[in-house]
């Protein structure tokens, strides 16, 4: 959001704004390039009695609770910040509640197609419907009366990739009072934060176990993204991994960074995938017997059942249909392991 500053602002730097003293007036007597949102509520006209600097300012006079009302459409540049400034001038009001008696500065995003965003850049109400993103206001029942204050913000967050324009709002409440030398100027990329990854270490497994989950976690609190460098030993879909055959594969966990923080240093750990579980201590034989060039397997219907090579490469799975099963297709002359639940079978075709 934005900070009020108590330093004066600089207008050394390029002033973004169309018409910022409202020296340019339409023939209706409003300023050239500025909106009027609340044209039911309030009047606004370019005055030359009281100004800040130039020859006019700004005059507008509320009549009730607006809020929002007189904006400009500046195009900025994702990924940078920005200084807005206004100089206000309170001559009288009429509310009687403090917060809605009031002079001031506002701002919002928009995209290229004119939607309003939020700072984090998602599509949210129109300009006088809530997505004012920060203000600095002076308060008009406690405010000295024709003094020219200067009001200034800065945004602390970058600018979001989704927005093509800042909207500068001279929003006021219940007064009478004066605007001047409004000003939009560009500070700069930010300097980006350092990010680490933590949570990743070397994981053992066997062919069999269920997919399991990472939890590596980033200190900038965004998103790991996981690859996997031995597809054949293990494959990982978003943060879950799904073991496929014996061997180790280099996990890798990485994260790009955006525009407030820096790319990660990949951070890696070795899966070790084992052959399958319970074949070296067979606590239960799986009634098997060969027919042809299938196998015919005794098991509980619903069991899964799940033949590997003698590398422990998964070769094929069945869901048991009936209490026997027959698999087909199997290779021949080489050492088969047929695994189901605790049972576990070996044979040669």
């Amino acid at each position: 959001m934005l900070c009020l500053l108590a330093s004066t602002f600089t207008f050394a730097q390029t002033n973004l704004l169309k018409n910022p003293g409202f020296e340019t007036v339409n023939t209706d007597g409003t300023p050239a390039d500025w909106t009027n949102l609340a044209s039911s509520t309030q009047t606004i006209e370019t005055v030359t009695n009281i100004v800040n600097a130039g020859s006019n300012s700004l005059k507008v006079t509320t009549s009730g609770y607006s809020g929002q009302i007189v904006i400009q459409y500046v195009p900025v540049t994702p990924g940078k910040t920005y200084d807005l400034s206004v100089w206000c001038n309170l001559q009288s009001y009429t509310g009687t509640t403090a917060g809605r008696t009031f002079m001031g500065l506002s701002y919002s995003y928009a995209d290229a197609d004119g939607n309003n965003l939020n700072s984090g850049g998602q599509i949210t109400g129109d300009v006088s419907g809530g997505s004012v993103i920060g203000n600095a206001r002076i308060a008009a029942m406690t405010s000295p009366i024709n003094i020219w204050q200067q009001m200034t913000l800065t945004t602390s967050e970058v600018v979001p990739s989704t927005a093509a324009y800042i909207t500068i709002i001279l929003s006021s409440g219940r007064i009478t009072g004066y605007y001047d030398n409004v000003s939009v100027t560009e500070v700069g990329a930010v300097s980006k934060q350092d990010q680490t990854i933590t949570g990743l270490s070397d994981i053992t497994k066997k062919v069999g176990d269920a997919a399991f989950d990472l939890s590596a976690t980033t200190t900038s609190g965004l998103d790991v993204i996981y690859s996997s460098s031995n597809t054949a030993v293990a494959t990982i879909s978003g943060k879950t991994v799904t073991i496929v055959g014996v061997g180790s594969t280099t996990i890798t966990a990485s994260q790009a960074g955006n525009s407030s923080y820096n790319p990660a240093t990949n951070v890696t750990a070795t899966l070790t995938v084992s052959t399958v579980a319970g074949i070296d201590k067979v606590l239960v034989k799986l009634p098997i017997r060969q027919q042809g060039d299938n196998l015919i397997v005794t098991t509980e219907t619903g069991s899964s059942i799940d033949v590997y090579n003698a590398l422990g490469l998964r070769l094929q799975s069945e869901i048991a249909k009936s209490a026997e099963t027959t698999l087909s297709g199997l290779p021949k002359g080489q050492v088969l392991i047929v695994h189901s639940g605790n049972a576990v079978a070996k044979v040669i075709l």
